[in-house]
């Protein structure tokens, strides 16, 4: 958390205000998910406010070849959070999906 919390602090407000109206000014492209035809995974973590758990089931049930996966007692940013999980999951998807 520290080292997060310091790399942010050192993002000058220039950056984050930039990053913050390209965020703002992406297309909704929602209705278009399934259009997309190679195995795609969902990942949210449990606790996620941003990525929320039911919009990312929503999304991968849009997805011909989605699946969705929940990373427990994890936030938005659950690969830095819960890396053992997160990993795991891309790893038995990735295995299942024939990717590796």
């Amino acid at each position: 958390i520290a080292e997060y919390r310091e790399l942010i602090q050192k993002t000058s407000p220039r950056t984050i205000a930039a990053a913050a109206l390209a965020l703002g000014s992406r297309p909704d492209v929602t209705s278009d998910l399934e259009q997309i035809h190679v195995p795609t995974l969902c990942i949210a973590g449990s606790d996620d406010e941003i990525s929320p758990p039911a919009e990312m089931l929503v999304w991968s049930a849009e997805l011909p070849r989605g699946r969705f996966v929940e990373i427990p007692s994890a936030g938005h940013m659950s690969p830095v959070e819960q890396p053992e999980s997160f990993a795991a999951a891309v790893n038995t998807w990735a295995e299942e999906s024939e990717l590796i």
